[in-house]
């Protein structure tokens, strides 16, 4: 593993790898597993529990290859979506990388946007729809100003459409302008 990971050059003993911490692996692999399947949820994507829990333990198997302790890996959906809210509240807080690293992911996605919408800032409230108001606080996209009137011009039609649309319709708008872009 070690050489197909690049690290073979570590056996010389002039550099030792420092281990991660297990519970910010954890963490980590819960934001591509529950995170990711949360995200499909809120575009209206319908998943059953086996379709949920298999692709938790698919990440699962990646954790094991990334040496992730068996304890801290859940068995099934429910659990990844407690055990991610704890480390969350354990492990989360703003940083300055993780604050550029958002604008700059959020000035590319604007980029992608019609140009007479980019400065509605469309990207930030995408943010704010998927991981909410706190969690995209901690990443530097703050409620400033006429941002909460933009905020709700863009959710309202989505809640709208959502508790409107006729029963077992498929049909997500939001899904639509996220495939277009």
């Amino acid at each position: 593993v070690e050489h197909e990971l690049g690290m073979d050059h570590f056996s010389d003993g002039e550099l030792v790898p420092v281990p991660i911490n297990q519970e910010d692996q954890a963490f980590v692999l819960l934001t591509f597993s529950y995170v990711v399947l949360r995200g499909l949820e809120r575009l209206g994507v319908q998943l059953d529990d086996h379709d949920r829990d298999s692709y938790v333990h698919l990440w699962n198997v990646i954790g094991h290859i990334m040496g992730v302790q068996h304890e801290l890996m859940p068995k099934h959906y429910t659990e990844a979506a407690s055990l991610f809210h704890a480390l969350k509240q354990r492990l989360a807080g703003p940083s300055e990388e993780g604050k550029l690293l958002m604008a700059a992911m959020m000035d590319w996605t604007n980029r992608l946007v019609p140009r007479p919408l980019r400065k509605l800032n469309l990207a930030a409230e995408l943010v704010v729809h998927f991981i909410g108001p706190e969690s995209a606080a901690m990443l530097g996209i703050e409620q400033r100003g006429l941002r909460w009137l933009r905020h709700r011009l863009f959710t309202l039609p989505v809640e709208g459409y959502e508790a409107l649309k006729p029963a077992g319709l498929a049909w997500n708008p939001l899904a639509v302008v996220m495939e277009s872009l």
